[in-house]
């Protein structure tokens, strides 16, 4: 008993535990909101406005990252290497929440002009109608974004892991109230504003003492030059996550797109406790790199390696169970899916292996190399998912994610081996 107590407390003395469990509790709301919100949309609307809420969120996720200039990573990178005074890093701090609002600002309503202007872009009449209403949460996301940014970079993983509580519990009672109400998908998508606004004045107040409007401009090109180089492959990285539901609606049916997006939510889960992971380790592997620690960087790492491939195994075998009960309680146009998820997971959970390491070229400053890496991948994964949407529909969708899962696990391997020296499995 005394050694179990001891080990209890040895153990939650240790911050970078401590961390990860806050982390993996925002995980598990994020998980349960987003499983709630899908099966609500998807129970009570059905496939078609699953189809059209989850297109607009991956028009949303793009654009946030394309208007948040890489600034996130800036203010991560630098908190994190501790080589700056309490006042250097307020008015980097400040600087940051700044640039991005006015930029995102300004972008996001070219944006929204665009996308009513041109409505005839978009895959369908259903998505024209709706997809610019989450654009006008885009500026207070990127901000909050930045504060997120900081409090990673502090290695203040307990408040990072509340912004994502409140973020996701907002937008699971706003569709629950909204479906509850009948009132559609056109204002379950104002879920996202409500909960960008809560956060940014929540930030605010709680960080006011941090601001320090002393910065120049020189510090604003100073951030926006680093920024811009984890920018490029930031963007990248992004689109390859969630350009497949844009471009298959050009090919499937809404229906179709809803089972797809369903199918995706629930194998996509294979990323949580690796960006955990990720999440923890990157202010980590930025300091330790500065610092030319490479052996004690390499030594924590190997035991994430193990912890990440047996909390995979257990997931994929949870997930094969779990979905197929899921699907009993939607409408009847899931319950066929069984087989596409069974397709599409089993590519997921292979790049889940070293889906962790995905930062670590921008965390060690090989920023160029990291561009290389997503943009080969997100090049494959285009093709491969046009030509086999194409062909085979919804099938083809399907295979698609699994091969891109596979493509996508060798790129990381092979670029982190070769650029840093160090095996992520």
């Amino acid at each position: 008993m005394v050694g179990v107590e001891s080990l209890k407390t040895k153990y939650l003395k240790n911050k970078f535990s401590r961390d990860t469990i806050w982390l993996i509790m925002a995980q598990l709301v994020l998980m349960a909101s987003g499983l709630g919100v899908n099966l609500i949309i998807g129970g009570l609307g059905g496939a078609a406005d699953l189809g059209v809420f989850n297109q607009s969120m991956a028009y949303y996720t793009i654009l946030a990252t394309l208007f948040a200039f890489g600034l996130n990573n800036t203010l991560i990178k630098k908190i994190a290497e501790g080589n700056r005074n309490a006042d250097e890093e307020s008015q980097l701090f400040t600087a940051n929440i700044l640039t991005v609002f006015v930029l995102s600002a300004l972008f996001t309503c070219g944006a929204i002009f665009l996308a009513i202007q041109f409505s005839d872009f978009f895959s369908s009449k259903e998505l024209a109608s709706v997809v610019y209403i989450p654009f006008f949460a885009l500026p207070f996301f990127n901000a909050n974004k930045n504060f997120m940014a900081y409090y990673t970079g502090k290695r203040n993983q307990k408040q990072f892991s509340l912004e994502r509580i409140i973020r996701w519990v907002i937008i699971g009672c706003f569709v629950s109230f909204v479906y509850w109400r009948e009132l559609g998908v056109t204002v379950a998508l104002y879920a996202f504003l409500a909960a960008e606004i809560v956060l940014f004045f929540h930030n605010c107040i709680g960080l006011a003492k941090v601001f320090r409007f002393s910065f120049n401009i020189k510090d604003i090109y100073e951030n926006l030059k680093f920024g811009m180089k984890s920018y490029v492959s930031e963007i990248i990285a992004v689109i390859n996550s969630s350009v497949d539901l844009i471009l298959i609606g050009y090919f499937l049916s809404s229906s179709e797109v809803g089972v797809y997006s369903f199918i995706a939510f629930f194998v996509k889960t294979l990323y949580i406790f690796p960006g955990i992971l990720m999440q923890n380790v990157n202010p980590i592997i930025s300091n330790l790199w500065f610092n030319n620690q490479i052996d004690l960087l390499k030594e924590r790492l190997s035991a994430l390696k193990i912890v990440n491939a047996k909390i995979i195994l257990l997931q994929f075998l949870f997930l094969l169970v779990f979905y197929w009960l899921v699907i009993m309680l939607v409408k009847q146009e899931f319950i066929d899916s069984y087989p596409y998820f069974v397709i599409s997971i089993i590519g997921v959970s292979v790049f889940a292996l070293v889906y962790w390491g995905g930062s670590m070229l921008i965390m060690a400053g090989k920023l160029r190399e990291n561009i290389l890496r997503t943009l080969l991948s997100i090049v494959i994964s285009l093709l491969v998912t046009v030509i086999f949407s194409y062909h085979w529909q919804l099938l083809g969708a399907c295979i698609a994610v699994s091969l891109n899962g596979l493509i996508s696990f060798l790129m990381t391997k092979v670029f982190i081996k070769k650029v840093l020296r160090i095996n992520l499995i």
